[in-house]
């Protein structure tokens, strides 16, 4: 019974961290994509 607890709070903190990096990830793409967005303007005022 104790090596389920610790299991399942292994996986709670595995999907924490997935949680996380999922965030972390969508963060990343969404910065890429105002970039792209962005890049003709920037070219042009350079």
């Amino acid at each position: 019974m104790t090596g389920d607890l610790v299991v399942a709070l292994h996986n709670m903190d595995l999907e924490k961290e997935r949680d996380f990096m999922r965030q972390q990830l969508q963060e990343s793409a969404r910065q890429m994509r105002t970039l792209l967005a962005n890049l003709p303007g920037m070219a042009y005022r350079c």
